[in-house]
């Protein structure tokens, strides 16, 4: 494993993005990683330390390197009943599926949820955290069966659109059987305290595309609060697009929205024959949520960007497909990671090139373009997740009227905020909030943990 460690963390400012030399991850002896298929990244132990798991494809393991705290791993550990047996483990997360909003921590610890491509025995599993790096029994959210084919799953609050339910979700693409499937994470809605998590399925997302659904996600591709499911299409079918997300009609909620559930498909076009990945984040901190898509092949443009309008659609530079372009150099982008690494505000983008080995880093100018360039006065906010303290970052000169909103539009700060002054909100509930300023365009989202 190698890792590579951003010089701008720790110091708290804007500065240069910059990276340090690789530095390669040891392995206990007798453990080895071939093919490395996924990598997440999350304080396990609760250390306040951040560790790194990573799963290995052809050699079937799953290994866990704990952070020092100082930018060194300890020796990779195989997690020996990781996969239990299970052939192919691919995409990993890190996430608190048994989290439960009743002030008792007991089980809010971080889990591993795993998917196993296994042609044979295929499955998407999960081990539930203990806190100090130890692990219960593998359980599924997807039991094992052969020609189904788990590849990329994504997780998140799906069915929060009441504001209730707080437990984790997750979406699966299935390769070998050609579907998509969200699975509700039912901890809480049975008022569960310990033990096994149970998921119950939608029905089917998607299965009429091509054989290989790259990506998937849930995100808020429309700008409506709540979360849709995005998926980028390999190989689709005559007419269908590459990318396109859904949303479900939640009118029937007092029924079971796990049988009543209906989709709704959208998509976009782009010019890009075979697409990688498709990431919704929002970019230029104007409208909403953009697009980010990435080219499977060598050929083609490579990394693409659609802008918001803010009402669920999407606009671009030149051409009848709308992209602008960010990189036409780094193909067979097969994965994107999504951060403010220079700490300036804004997003940046670092993407893997799997046929050239290639990884690079794409430094958002939204903040560091003067007001002249940028033709507009622009305002920022991080970091995002907040925890206590919201900056602002911009070319503001007088008091900035700051208003926040839920997600149900009901607003819960009006206050006034000088240069160079933070907005409290270490007293809201964790979740997603929206934030304007009186006077300016931008609006922002940002997520309180």
């Amino acid at each position: 494993m190698e890792v590579y460690i951003n010089l701008s963390d720790g110091t708290g400012g804007p500065l240069d993005g910059t990276f340090d030399t690789r530095l390669i991850l040891d392995l206990e002896a007798g453990t080895t990683l071939v093919n490395v298929e996924g990598v997440a990244v999350g304080d396990l132990n609760e250390d306040g330390d951040n560790d790194i798991v990573a799963t290995s494809y052809s050699n079937n393991n799953v290994v866990w390197f704990e952070g020092n705290g100082d930018g060194t791993f300890q020796e990779g550990k195989e997690l020996a009943d990781a996969i239990d047996g299970l052939e192919g483990p691919g995409d990993v997360e890190l996430v608190d599926l048994n989290y439960t909003d009743d002030g008792d921590d007991t089980n809010d610890h971080l889990d591993i949820v795993i998917s196993n491509y296994g042609p044979t025995n295929g499955s998407v599993t999960y081990m539930l955290g203990n806190g100090d790096g130890t692990f219960g029994s593998v359980k599924y959210i997807v039991s094992p069966a052969a020609s189904i084919g788990p590849a990329e799953f994504g997780t998140g609050n799906f069915d929060n659109q009441d504001g209730l339910d707080k437990d984790i979700d997750v979406v699966v693409t299935f390769a070998l059987s050609t579907e998509v499937i969200a699975y509700d994470n039912q901890f809480e809605e049975l008022g569960l305290v310990g033990g096994d998590v149970p998921f119950v399925a939608y029905p089917v997302v998607d299965d009429a595309s091509g054989y290989l659904f790259n990506s998937v996600s849930f995100a808020d591709v429309d700008d409506t609060g709540g979360l849709d499911i995005l998926i980028s299409d390999n190989s689709p079918g005559s007419g269908n697009p590459n990318v396109k997300w859904f949303s479900y009609d939640d009118s029937d909620m007092d029924g079971n929205p796990l049988i009543t559930t209906t989709w709704s498909e959208s998509s976009i076009m782009t010019s890009i024959a075979e697409t990688a990945t498709a990431t919704a984040a929002d970019f230029d901190g104007v409208n909403g949520n953009d697009l980010i898509v990435t080219n499977w092949r060598v050929t083609d443009l490579d990394i693409v960007w659609f802008e918001s309008d803010g009402a669920g659609g999407f606009t671009g530079g030149v051409g009848t497909e709308n992209e602008y372009l960010i990189s036409a150099v780094d193909s067979s982008v097969w994965d994107l990671e999504i951060q403010d690494f220079d700490n300036d505000g804004d997003l940046d983008i670092a993407s893997i090139s799997y046929l050239s080995a290639k990884l690079s880093v794409f430094l958002n100018d939204r903040f560091t373009l003067g007001v002249d360039e940028q033709s507009i006065e622009s305002i920022g906010i991080y970091p995002n997740p907040v925890t206590n303290q919201l900056n602002f970052k911009g070319t503001f000169n007088s008091d900035l009227e700051v208003s926040v909103y839920d997600v149900l539009g009901k607003r819960i700060i009006n206050t006034s905020i000088k240069f160079g002054e933070s907005l409290d909100v270490s007293k809201l509930n964790n979740g997603l909030y929206i934030i304007k300023f009186e006077g300016y365009n931008n609006t922002f989202k940002f997520v309180k943990k």
